[in-house]
């Protein structure tokens, strides 16, 4: 398993920790180990005993955890959908036809109107016109 510092684990890296995590508790006797069983699993994946102890920790929490993509971290997304791409060419070439102004203001209005859950600033949808 590659962990690359930084970057968010995979639900793969994460049910990978929680069973080898219990696999070590569950033999700890048995082995005769007298090592803590997060360390010889940080050893064993080549991870840090902090990130064992934080995905056990968030396990212990919620389980279903495991079966979930990471989060996207940072900001989010500054993009338009590009599903209205159509949509929106169609607008303007009628508004032209018909000797119409296109304005930012009547393309957002368009884009609401056909998907009222759109939220995003009208500077974001002329950096998206202007590409």
């Amino acid at each position: 398993m590659k962990y690359i510092r930084g970057k968010p684990l995979e639900p793969f890296d994460t049910r990978a920790i929680v069973n080898l995590q219990e696999y070590f508790e569950r033999n700890k006797k048995e082995f005769g180990l007298t090592e803590e069983s997060r360390q010889l699993t940080a050893d064993v994946l080549e991870m840090g005993v902090s990130t064992i102890k934080r995905v056990m920790a968030d396990y212990r929490r919620d389980p279903s955890l495991l079966y979930k993509p990471p989060e996207p971290k940072g900001r989010p997304n500054y993009a338009i959908d590009c599903s209205h791409e159509e949509a929106v060419r169609h607008f303007i070439r009628q508004a032209n036809h018909n000797g119409q102004y296109v304005t930012l203001s009547s393309i957002s209005e368009l884009i609401r109107d056909k998907e009222p859950k759109a939220n995003f600033h009208r500077a974001t949808l002329a950096r998206t016109l202007d590409a």
